[in-house]
């Protein structure tokens, strides 16, 4: 019997969504995806997580711990994941003072298993070449303070931007590979000829990447949010442990790990307060007017909102987990505004 193009599909398919066995699994996700249940992502067949760690807000350059930074150190830790924090390297801002700040107030005293990270993919730049400036100073004093090499997270259509004469500091770092493609590889962008970790789906696909029209599954895991970004190490857990100066003898998490309270304050961080602008404010269950509403709240003109500042606002929307996400604007439309 002929084959029809739907059969031919069917077997593409199949074919594409076979696990790769020798390869290791592993999510990253910071306060967007709400409180992390890593207990399950274990279940789940993920080894090891990489989470947001220390970032400084755009318009007023003011450095802020990820709410969820600590909660995440603790309970991959309790669980026998692998992990990992990274800071997300503001294009204006002084990478001295971000290196210094991502190393107080995080790496000293929650040192990870792997590296130190660096989110390198703010387009909001100056010049190009100064963001690549920024880069090699928040690398160098990483290098200096912690005797390891910074983990570099990036893209290929990123990397295009940068003249490449300019580039092969970056070659002895490893290369966290953001790249979401239909087939077995990822594309290496120059300087690397290889890569550490390749994060190729952001919407829980598993167990390879499997892209289009698969809906978002990031609740399976154990996040809050649909939205999960995955990620390989293409290698065995016992090559992983290897490579980032492990033990390789895999110890087992508990049956019953003790979980970090969510609900705990850290530390003592400051609140910010905002005022509704508008008639009337949905409160989201995501970070997208067109999400369902946060068991149906709404705010109305007037209102005061208290937010954890450690649960940082990026330019267009702010999450607590006691609130849900508020877009802050939208369409040119200001909703709220700071208050002291």
């Amino acid at each position: 019997m002929a084959m029809t193009i739907s059969n031919l599909l069917s077997v593409f398919k199949s074919s594409v969504n076979i696990p790769v066995n020798d390869w290791t699994l592993g999510v990253d996700v910071s306060h967007w995806q709400g409180t992390t249940n890593w207990a399950k992502m274990y279940s789940k067949g993920v080894r090891f997580g990489i989470y947001k760690a220390t970032d400084f807000t755009t318009k007023t350059k003011v450095g802020f711990r990820d709410s969820q930074a600590f909660i995440n150190y603790e309970n991959t830790r309790a669980n026998n994941i692998i992990n990992g924090g990274y800071h997300w390297l503001q294009p204006k801002v002084d990478p001295y003072v971000q290196a210094d700040y991502y190393l107080n107030e995080y790496w000293n005293g929650h040192e990870t298993d792997m590296a130190p990270v660096v989110d390198f993919e703010d387009a909001n730049v100056n010049t190009w070449n100064d963001y690549l400036w920024r880069l090699q100073v928040y690398l160098d004093e990483i290098e200096k303070a912690t005797g390891r090499l910074a983990i570099v997270y990036t893209a290929p259509g990123f990397m295009a931007s940068f003249d490449k004469t300019k580039l092969g500091f970056l070659s002895k770092h490893p290369l966290w590979l953001a790249h979401y493609i239909q087939r077995a590889y990822p594309t290496v962008p120059y300087p690397w000829d290889k890569y550490f970790m390749w994060q190729y789906s952001y919407k829980a696909d598993y167990p390879y990447y499997i892209h289009g029209s698969v809906v978002a599954n990031g609740k399976d895991y154990g996040v809050q949010s649909s939205y999960l970004d995955m990620n390989w190490y293409p290698g065995t857990l016992e090559q992983l442990r290897k490579e980032i100066g492990m033990d390789v003898s895999i110890p087992q998490p508990p049956i019953d790990p003790e979980p970090v309270d969510p609900t705990e304050p850290i530390d003592d961080c400051k609140k910010i307060k905002f005022e509704v602008l508008t008639d009337s404010l949905n409160i989201r269950s995501e970070p997208k007017v067109s999400s369902s509403t946060f068991t149906g709240k709404k705010l109305f003109k007037g209102d005061i909102v208290e937010f954890d500042q450690s649960f940082a606002p990026n330019e267009n929307w702010i999450y607590d987990k006691k609130v849900g996400w508020i877009a802050e604007k939208h369409g040119g439309i200001q909703y709220l505004k700071r208050v002291e």
